[in-house]
């Protein structure tokens, strides 16, 4: 952390320390803390993840809906609430909730706001190398150095982000659910919610060979996913329109339609610019239909995320080998930098048990 800040500091860079636990946040606070104790000043802020952070009965953020959402600028403004807030350096997730509370503001936004004045900014892996969550980076990453505790994790968290799946009962749980509300306003809904339930039962149809636990790999029409993506593109503002005149759901709930609308956008986001080291998989196992795109390497969109950064640091106790895991992150040998520490646990108290029966 000190080394990070130290070239921060020399580039005129923030610090964004990316955890794959929220555990691993308290000692980037303690840290912080321990700082400010020796006369350095820091500001440090920890984002937490909306439903944990929200305040309301229901997290809905409409200002019709939630009290801590509505006039949430205008409170913001005349309280001067963006300066205040660093009366008290280290703001982690309880110090965002008591000044929510006292400003009636929404912390999660509260957070967000004050992440543009921090120093350190700590949070999960997803706002960094999520390309839907990075809203922290969203006007220049290159004014950010991250850290990522415990990098290893990284690997499966990018294989994540470049799979996405679609099961088949989603957009007909979706069409179902319009026809009870009303059938004649919502009728092009339903009909693209059937069509998306459809899509994901032909693909069905395109399996060559043996199936494997109901599931095989399959070649998707990209035609077939680009159109759908484009309608619900196309009908967006027109479902906003008749779901402001006729309602789908309580506050707070989740809208199924709009729920496979995000999906079938993802979906196609990553079909869009996938190439060889991800393979489309179809599940035919009865109530379980469901299509997914399965990221094998993800390596080039972990590289991609890094090269918009102005700088990323990996850092772990499990790093080894060591190419295997540059491979795997999308590092070039020839731009990247790599340190090995020993142990500093005392080398006799290490127990090594030999399992001679494996």
């Amino acid at each position: 952390l000190m080394g990070a800040l130290q070239h921060g500091y020399e580039r005129d860079l923030q610090l964004f320390w990316s955890t794959a636990k929220t555990t691993q946040q308290a000692v980037v606070e303690r840290t912080a803390a321990v700082f400010l104790e020796k006369g350095h000043a820091v500001r440090c802020v920890t984002l937490v993840a909306k439903e944990k952070a929200c305040l309301n009965d229901v997290v809905s953020c409409r200002s019709d809906d939630c009290p801590f959402a509505k006039d949430y600028y205008d409170k913001m403004c005349h309280g001067d609430v963006l300066s205040t807030s660093w009366e008290r350096p280290i703001l982690n997730r309880e110090a965002l909730r008591a000044l929510g509370e006292t400003h009636q503001v929404c912390p999660y936004q509260l957070g967000l706001d004050l992440s543009d004045s921090a120093d350190i900014v700590v949070g999960d892996y997803n706002y960094a190398f999520d390309p839907e969550r990075s809203v922290v980076f969203a006007q220049d990453p290159s004014m950010w150095m991250v850290v990522t505790d415990e990098a290893h994790q990284l690997v499966e968290r990018g294989r994540r982000y470049g799979s996405p799946s679609l099961l088949a009962a989603l957009p007909l749980r979706a069409a179902t659910h319009l026809e009870r509300v009303d059938s004649r306003s919502y009728g092009p809904f339903i009909q693209l919610a059937r069509d998306i339930t459809d899509a994901i039962l032909d693909a069905g149809c395109a399996v060559d060979g043996r199936l494997r636990h109901g599931q095989s790999v399959v070649e998707l029409s990209r035609q077939v996913w680009q159109d759908l993506a484009d309608q619900i593109d196309e009908l967006a503002i027109d479902y906003a329109r008749i779901r402001a005149r006729v309602p789908t759901v309580a506050p707070g709930e989740s809208d199924p339609w709009l729920e496979v609308a995000r999906s079938v956008l993802r979906f196609w986001h990553v079909m869009e610019s996938m190439g060889s080291e991800t393979v489309a998989i179809v599940d035919l196992s009865p109530g379980r239909q469901a299509v997914q795109l399965l990221c094998l390497d993800p390596s080039a969109q972990l590289q991609a995320r890094m090269q918009l950064f102005g700088g990323w640091v990996g850092c772990s106790a499990t790093l080894s080998p060591q190419q295997y895991y540059m491979d795997l992150l999308g590092l070039d040998p020839a731009t990247s930098n790599t340190l090995r520490l020993p142990a500093f646990f005392p080398p006799e108290r290490r127990r090594i048990v030999v399992a001679s029966r494996v």
